[in-house]
């Protein structure tokens, strides 16, 4: 296995970690409040720190599907979070590791 391929494998199994975290927590939350909206908070919050995060990094100059404004990257995270949410991870984790390369700007 090259090194390169090997460096995306950490930030999968992060990425899945943290989900997992999140998904028990949500869980507890659900046993601790039982209403149908328990879960909602995690998934909300961890959309919006998404969101934010993406601004801050400045993730709409990366080339990458994931690579939109904070409010679409929101919007993603909230209507497919057990998809969007791990798959942001492993795209910040690639910016942050310089693996992802950006946008090529077009000139008029």
């Amino acid at each position: 296995m090259s090194r390169g391929r090997r460096g995306w494998l950490g930030p999968w199994v992060a990425a899945l970690l943290v989900t997992g975290v999140l998904m028990v927590l949500a869980a507890i939350i659900g046993a601790l409040v039982p209403t149908w909206w328990s879960g909602l908070i995690v998934v909300g919050l961890s959309s919006i720190w998404a969101a934010w995060d993406s601004s801050r990094i400045g993730l709409r100059r990366y080339k990458s599907q994931m690579a939109n404004e904070p409010v679409v990257v929101l919007f993603k995270c909230v209507i497919l979070w057990l998809l969007c949410f791990p798959w942001y991870l492993i795209i910040r984790q690639g910016i942050r590791r310089g693996l992802v390369p950006l946008k090529q700007s077009v000139s008029p």
